[in-house]
């Protein structure tokens, strides 16, 4: 597997930044249950995690799921990861995106909330990105 591939991988199971950022960073990352199972600072819960999904959820079928519908990503290790964003202290590493990325290197701005949003939520959203795109 190439480093894309891994940054994909270790994105879908939403282990957190901490986990993320650790394996991302061993120049010792092997798809292999020894190696998971040999981790020293992960939880027992999370390397049963990362050793269920080697199975469970191959970057094959989500590279397939993102082919299909038509969703590219970037690592943050990539030239095309847009400099506005790679300032910021915690920035994502990896992005999903539809369309033109380099876009984004003009003025933008962009919003973040809850997944189960609420209708006031919704509606608050609503009116602030309409004020702010006059």
């Amino acid at each position: 597997m190439n480093t894309r591939e891994k940054h994909l991988w270790i994105n879908a199971l939403s282990l957190g930044d901490n986990v993320s950022s650790y394996l991302l960073s061993d120049p010792d990352f092997e798809w292999h249950v020894d190696y998971f199972k040999s981790l020293t600072g992960i939880s027992t819960q999370i390397k049963e995690r990362l050793i269920d999904a080697l199975t469970s959820q191959p970057v094959d079928i989500l590279l397939e799921y993102l082919c299909k519908s038509k969703i590219e990503f970037i690592t943050i290790d990539e030239s095309g990861y847009p400099s506005t964003l790679k300032i910021v202290e915690d920035a994502p590493h990896l992005l999903y995106y539809k369309g033109n990325l380099s876009a984004t290197e003009s003025a933008a701005m962009g919003i973040v909330g809850a997944r189960k949003c609420t209708e006031y939520g919704k509606w608050a959203t609503s009116t602030i990105v309409q004020d702010l795109c006059q």
